[in-house]
C-alpha cells in the first residue's frame, strides 16, 4: 500500500507499507509513524481485505476524520480518498492486498521540498482532508471540483462537480468559474469570466478557501493569452447548510469598494441606495468634478456613516474557538454589556448545543469547545488583538444563539467583570424593522480578512422576514441582501441608529427564483430570553424542542415489505422489488421522551467502491403509535434524488439507512443495508 502524507505546513511525502493491517500513530512500533503531537500513540488502522481498504479509529484522543467528520465505525476508503489524523492528512495512493511484495517501512515521515513555481493551496475547507494540499498551476490549467479535477473536494457539498479553473498564462495566474452552482469568489466579488490572481491572493469555491502561492504578481491590466469563454453562471453567495457555519470562510461581497474610487458622493449612494446622477458639469468633464456644495453635502453624510461603522466596529469581536478534537475555527460576536457579556451564534460559542440538528436539518456531530478566545479592536484600522478568554453562560441550539462571558486575560489571569469597560452595542428592537430599511453588517469572514483578524463591513436592505411556527412569530429571521459569509456568524447587524437588531447567521440558496441568495439574520427579539437568563444567572432550558433523556435505546428489527396500519405486524424483507420508491426500516425504541426528535437518512451505494451518498431522509417526533406499550417505530423513507452530483443515476442497487436521534440528530448504531431490485 502506498500512502501520501501531508503535514500541517503542507509538506508531503510518500510511504510504502506492506501487509493487510497498517497501524498509524506516534509510537515507533507503528507501521506509519507521524511526528504530530495531535496524533495518538496508536491512532488509526487501515485493513486490506478483498481488494477493499477499511479505515478504523483505534480510540484516539482527537479522532480520525473523513470528509470533515470523525468516524465512529470502520469506514471504507478508496484510492485517492483522504483522511485526517491529528493535524496530518493521509491519502491512499495505491492499495495492495495480502501477499504484496511491497517493502515495509517503519519510518518517520520525511518532508519533501515543495514544488517550485505557482501553486494552488487549500487553506481551509469543509473537506478537511484536503487542507494543506498544494497543486502546481500549469498552462493547461487546474480544475477544482467535488467529483472531478486536479483539486478534488468530495467533502465540501457546496462545491460543484466541476467548479472553477485556474491556469497560467503569460506569467500570470488566472481563474474563471466554469458554470458552478454557487459561484467562485475573489476579493469578495463573484468571478464572471477570466480574472487575474496575484501571488498570495485567495479564491473561494463553496466552503473552501484556496490561495495562490509561489507566483509572480499577476498583470492585472493584461488579459489571458489562452482563449476562454467569457460566459459564466452568475450566482449569489455559497449556500449555507447545516454545517456551513463558520468552519471555513465564505466571502462577503463588498461592492462599495468598487465605487469608492469615484468619489465620496457615489460612495454614499452605494451605501444607502440613493440616486447620485452626475450634474451637467460632471457630464461635460467626464465626471472629474463635482459642484462644491454637493461634494460637501455628500462628504458630510459619508462621514456620518463612517463614524457609525467605526463605533460598531469596536463592539464587534472576533471569536476563535478550539474544539476538544483539536480543530480550530473563527466566528464573530457582539459585546452587549460593558462587563464582558458577548452575544454570538451557538454554532460558534457552543457547537454541541441541543437543537442545532433540528435547526439545520442534519446530523450534528460537532465537538465541544475546549477554549474560547476573544479578539477586539484596540486601534482603528488595525487587526483585532487577542485579549481575553471567555466561557459559556447560556445557549439555545434551535435559535442558534449563545451568550458568553469574558473570564480572564489571554494568559489566564482572572478578570473581574465589574472592572471592565468594553464598548457595548445598544440593544435594538427587530420588531421595529420594515422591508427596505438599511442594515449594517460587521464581522470577521475568513475571505474578508478574518484569518488576519481584519474586520469586514457590508450593508444592504431588509428584504423581508421569515416566520417560524415553533417560535410563534412571523419575524424569526430578517431576510437581507447584505452579504453574509462564513466568519460573519454571530456578528453584528445594526440599523442606521446603530442599534443591534440581530445576528448574521446563515444564507438561503433556495430563494425560489434565479436571483441572488438571501442572507438570514436571527432577529434580536427572539433571543432576548436567552440573554436575560444569562445576565441573571438563571439556568436556561430551550422550550422549542424535547430534550434528550439520556436513556434512549434503539434496536434495528428489520425492513418491512409493506407499511402496517393497525399494529406493528409486517413481513420482513432485505430486498425490495425493482423500482420500489423507498424502504421501510423498523426499530424498537425505549427511553424516548414523547415528542423527542428522530431522523432516518437513506444512502445509495454507487458501484466501484465510492462512498455512500445521501439520497433521502425522513424526520419526525417519537410517539407510541399503537398503544401505551408500543415500542415500534416504522420510518418509511423515499428515494428523493434521481441522480448524484457526478451524474450517476440513482436506481436499483445497494442502499443503507442511518438512524439519528434527539435534537441534534445524533447517529445511533450502524447503518443497516438493504437492496432494491437485487433479484
Amino acid at each position: 500500500m502506498r500512502l501520501e502524507i501531508t503535514t500541517e505546513d503542507g509538506s508531503t511525502s510518500a510511504v510504502d507499507v506492506a501487509g493487510d493491517i497498517v497501524v498509524i500513530g506516534r509510537d515507533p512500533a507503528c507501521d506509519v509513524v507521524l511526528p504530530d503531537d495531535a496524533v495518538s500513540s496508536r491512532h488509526a488502522e487501515l485493513r486490506v481485505a478483498g481488494g477493499e481498504v477499511t479505515l478504523r479509529d483505534l480510540g484516539s484522543r482527537n479522532g480520525t476524520h473523513v470528509s470533515g467528520a470523525p468516524i465512529t465505525r470502520p469506514t471504507r476508503v478508496g484510492v485517492g480518498d483522504r483522511f485526517r489524523v491529528g493535524r496530518t492528512t493521509v491519502a491512499v495512493i495505491r492499495a495492495s492486498g495480502a501477499g504484496s511484495t511491497d517493502q515495509v517501512f517503519h519510518t518517520m515521515v520525511e518532508s519533501r521540498p515543495r514544488a517550485s513555481g505557482p501553486r494552488l493551496r487549500v487553506e481551509s475547507s469543509d473537506d478537511t482532508s484536503a487542507v494543506g494540499r498544494e497543486v502546481p498551476i500549469a498552462v493547461g490549467g487546474v480544475i477544482v471540483g467535488r467529483g472531478q479535477g486536479d483539486v478534488r473536494l468530495p467533502g465540501d457539498t457546496h462545491v460543484s462537480t466541476r467548479h472553477a479553473r485556474v491556469w497560467l498564462s503569460g506569467g500570470s495566474v488566472w481563474v474563471e468559474d466554469i458554470g458552478s452552482t454557487n459561484g467562485t469568489y475573489v476579493g469578495g466579488a463573484s468571478v464572471h469570466g477570466p480574472r487575474p490572481l496575484a501571488d498570495g491572493e485567495s479564491l473561494t469555491v463553496g466552503h473552501t478557501l484556496l490561495r495562490v502561492v509561489g507566483a509572480a504578481s499577476a498583470d492585472v491590466h493584461g488579459s489571458p493569452t489562452v482563449a476562454v469563454p467569457v460566459a459564466g453562471t452568475p450566482a449569489g453567495l455559497p449556500g449555507t447548510a447545516a454545517r456551513s457555519r463558520w468552519r471555513s470562510p465564505w466571502v462577503a461581497v463588498a461592492a462599495v469598494l468598487v465605487v469608492l474610487a469615484t468619489g465620496a458622493g457615489v460612495a454614499y449612494a452605494a451605501l444607502h441606495g440613493e440616486s447620485s446622477a452626475p450634474t451637467s458639469a460632471e457630464h461635460s468633464s467626464g465626471g472629474s468634478s463635482t459642484p462644491a456644495s454637493g461634494r460637501r453635502h455628500h462628504q458630510r453624510r459619508s462621514a456620518s456613516i463612517s463614524d457609525l461603522v467605526r463605533r460598531l466596529e469596536r463592539s464587534t469581536v472576533l471569536i476563535e474557538t478550539q474544539h476538544v478534537d483539536g480543530r480550530s475555527f473563527i466566528g464573530s460576536g457582539t459585546i452587549i454589556r460593558k462587563d464582558g457579556i458577548i452575544l454570538t451564534n451557538a454554532h460558534v460559542g457552543d457547537p454541541t448545543a441541543e437543537g442545532l440538528g433540528i435547526q439545520y436539518d442534519e446530523a450534528w456531530t460537532e465537538a465541544a469547545n475546549r477554549k474560547i478566545v476573544v479578539a477586539t479592536i484596540v486601534t482603528p484600522d488595525q487587526p483585532a488583538q487577542e485579549r481575553y478568554r471567555a466561557k459559556l453562560l447560556a445557549s439555545d441550539g434551535y435559535l442558534d444563539v449563545a451568550v458568553l462571558q469574558v473570564t480572564s486575560t489571554l494568559d489566564g489571569t482572572p478578570v473581574d467583570p465589574a472592572t471592565l469597560d468594553l464598548p457595548a452595542a445598544t440593544m435594538g428592537d427587530s420588531n421595529d424593522l420594515a422591508s427596505g430599511d438599511h442594515l449594517n453588517v460587521l464581522g470577521y469572514p475568513g475571505e474578508g480578512g478574518g484569518f488576519d483578524r481584519i474586520i469586514n463591513y457590508s450593508n444592504g436592505r431588509v428584504s423581508g422576514f421569515r416566520p417560524d411556527s415553533t417560535l410563534h412569530t412571523l419575524r424569526a429571521w430578517v431576510k437581507t441582501d447584505a452579504p453574509i459569509a462564513h466568519g460573519n456568524s454571530g456578528g453584528l447587524a445594526a440599523d442606521d441608529r446603530g442599534e443591534l437588531i440581530g445576528m448574521p447567521t446563515r444564507v438561503d440558496t433556495d430563494t425560489g427564483g434565479p436571483g441572488p441568495v438571501q442572507g438570514r439574520i436571527r432577529a434580536i427579539d427572539t433571543v432576548k430570553p436567552v440573554i436575560e437568563a444569562a445576565e441573571s444567572g438563571t439556568p436556561y432550558v430551550s422550550p422549542y424542542f424535547v430534550h434528550t433523556t439520556g436513556r434512549e435505546r434503539w434496536k434495528f428489527r428489520s425492513f418491512a415489505a409493506h407499511e402496517p396500519t393497525t399494529s406493528c405486524s409486517y413481513r420482513s424483507t432485505g430486498n425490495y422489488p425493482s423500482g420500489t420508491p423507498g424502504v421501510i426500516p423498523v426499530y424498537r425504541a425505549s427511553g424516548m421522551a414523547p415528542g423527542e426528535a428522530f431522523r432516518v437518512e437513506l444512502f445509495y451505494q454507487p458501484t466501484g467502491g465510492a462512498r455512500p451518498q445521501p439520497v433521502g431522509a425522513v424526520d419526525g417526533t417519537w410517539k407510541r403509535a399503537w398503544g401505551p406499550t408500543s415500542d415500534c417505530l416504522l420510518a418509511p423513507v423515499r428515494v428523493q434524488a434521481s441522480e448524484l452530483d457526478d451524474g450517476t443515476t440513482v436506481g436499483d442497487g445497494a442502499y443503507s439507512v442511518q438512524l439519528e436521534v434527539g435534537p441534534n440528530y445524533t447517529p445511533f448504531g450502524d447503518p443497516e443495508a438493504v437492496t432494491i431490485g437485487g433479484g
